[in-house]
């Protein structure tokens, strides 16, 4: 008996120490998604995993060797990601020269070209140059 009760004293507190130190570095709540991508961009590739994304949030794709910041937010009420990409000059952009676009979660494999060129201002009509692609798979919900 007096070994379960030291038992008691002695792993109670710890195993709270503990507990209390993943709510801490976490944010305590369970990944929605997880989000493979892959990037091909003037010749180069980059591909991973982010296993940390949480709907209505933004999940970054940062890459410093191709000089890619590109944010996905899902809203999981229309099942739609807001893909955006942050580019330097005159790339990176994706059709129709914005800086976002949509796409349904729930297709398998989504493919997203990307252009070099002129951002569209208003209703002007650009035509860019298509230097790469971009492929994301969410897993499912």
């Amino acid at each position: 008996m007096l070994v379960r009760v030291l038992r008691t004293i002695i792993c109670g507190p710890t195993l709270l120490a503990a507990f209390m130190l993943v709510l801490v570095t976490t944010d305590g709540r369970a990944a929605d998604y997880s989000l493979a991508y892959g990037i091909e961009l003037n010749g180069m590739r980059d591909t991973g995993i982010l296993n940390q994304c949480h709907t209505g949030g933004p999940c970054e794709i940062r890459n410093d060797r191709l000089g890619l910041l590109i944010t996905v937010t899902v809203d999981r009420a229309n099942w739609q990601a807001d893909i955006r990409i942050a580019h330097r000059g005159t790339c990176c952009l994706f059709g129709l020269g914005d800086d976002s676009h949509r796409a349904d979660v729930r297709q398998d494999l989504i493919r997203v070209p990307i252009y070099e060129g002129k951002r569209r201002l208003q209703n002007e009509a650009v035509h860019n140059i298509s230097v790469g692609t971009l492929w994301l798979a969410f897993s499912k919900f």
